[in-house]
């Protein structure tokens, strides 16, 4: 996935990506790393896109994945 405004979707919920974790892999036909983020429901993603836009700090009951 890439998506420089840092939002995809996966099965019916958003994905707000907030960094990389480091722990990269590389070969002759890909580069990662593991990333951090919130996987939100569908439902939630307005609420929760506010807080994420809005750099603020974001309370615990956003499980972070």
């Amino acid at each position: 996935m890439e998506n420089s405004s840092g939002f995809g979707k996966c099965n019916g919920e958003n994905i707000f990506l907030d960094c990389g974790e480091g722990n990269c892999f590389e070969d002759d036909n890909i580069e990662c790393e593991n990333l951090t983020g919130w996987l939100i429901d569908i439902d939630k993603s307005n609420e929760f896109e506010v807080i994420f836009k809005s750099f603020s700090n974001i309370d615990d009951v956003w499980d972070i994945i």
